[in-house]
């Protein structure tokens, strides 16, 4: 069973779900029919509305923000989505808060050199704001796309300790070793 609610913080509002399986979605809310739609060919189940479930999300999403280091007792749900997707994702879940990885370094660490544009892509299709830092995949000449508006990469960016700026993410990259599984 999903449960979603929809909430505001400094950063926008917000769409998340959360069922047995993790954290389902957590994004820029646009419009509910479309998020629900999304779960529901993702699970093949009807999500229902229910704050009180998301309420300790919400706590996480907002100490995020505000740049403290929450605990993170929630994981993410990442059924439904392609598999090269899936692992570009898990390989961005290991870039640690106040580092950044290219899209390059993430394509080298699953094992497909060349396809910056793919790993683009399937952060592009993240569910999970956060908790899978796509924020934190960059161009090798800044600070690169994002899928929700780019003030929010910046202002994660931000709570992670990092400015935009070119030179500020060169010196936080690290390279696809780190991102591969240990």
């Amino acid at each position: 069973m999903l449960r979603y609610a929809v909430f505001d913080t400094r950063i926008g509002t917000l769409f998340a779900a959360v069922g047995s399986g993790g954290v389902a979605a957590l994004q820029c809310f646009t419009e509910q029919e479309a998020h629900l739609s999304g779960l529901r060919r993702r699970f093949g189940v009807e999500p229902l509305a229910d704050m009180d479930i998301i309420r300790p999300l919400i706590r996480y999403v907002h100490d995020y923000e505000a740049g403290l280091v929450p605990v993170e007792p929630w994981r993410p749900d990442l059924r439904g989505l392609p598999p090269f997707t899936v692992r570009a994702l898990e390989a961005a879940r290991r870039i640690p808060r106040g580092r950044v990885a290219a899209y390059s370094d993430v394509a080298a660490a699953v094992s497909t050199a060349g396809a910056a544009r793919a790993v683009g892509r399937a952060m592009a299709r993240n569910p999970v704001l956060m908790l899978v830092p796509c924020h934190r995949v960059v161009s090798v000449a800044g600070i690169g796309g994002f899928s929700a508006p780019m003030r929010l990469k910046v202002a994660l960016l931000a709570a992670d300790g990092l400015a935009a700026d070119v030179a500020s993410l060169r010196r936080a990259r690290i390279g696809p070793d780190a991102l591969r599984p240990t």
